[in-house]
């Protein structure tokens, strides 16, 4: 008899330990799950009511085509841990050269800083774009301006 008891004790003990082994396996799927989510969530948050705008200048001529690029109000200032990088985007795609910053690294932490931004030859641009890249992610709102 006291075999039989050792036996349902054992078999208990290995019950909870299985039941709290399925807990910890299940929670850390769940627990990676929601980080993941949460760190996509706070990077698109960054970008919420940032945006900007592409004034072309009033002498606009096919060489070295000059334009101002201004972030609006909206939005919250980004802090200096904060990488805040303008992509420029010709014609749908991201462009490497062609183009010039004056400040040569423009600053679009707060709202309402601007730039100048000169394309060496505007014959070949049919739309130009920039957007934000705050940290790793790409903010979904961009300016465009529409050549014709």
């Amino acid at each position: 008899m006291i075999k039989k008891a050792q036996g349902e004790v054992i078999t208990i003990v290995l019950i909870i330990l299985l039941v709290l082994a399925s807990v910890v396996i299940v929670w850390q799927v769940v627990n990676s799950a929601v980080s993941k989510g949460a760190k996509q969530v706070e990077r698109g948050s960054s970008c919420l009511g940032v945006s900007l705008e592409i004034i072309p200048a009033a002498n606009l001529n096919n060489i070295n085509a000059e334009f101002t690029v201004r972030r609006s109000t909206g939005g919250d200032s980004f802090s200096n841990s904060v990488s805040v990088v303008p992509l420029v985007m010709i014609n749908g795609n991201l462009a490497q050269t062609g183009y010039s910053w004056n400040p040569q690294n423009p600053d679009f932490r707060s709202p309402l800083s601007s730039a100048k931004l000169t394309i060496s030859n505007l014959n070949n641009v049919s739309t130009l774009e920039v957007a934000l890249k705050v940290d790793e992610s790409v903010c979904p709102l961009v300016a465009k301006w529409t050549k014709y």
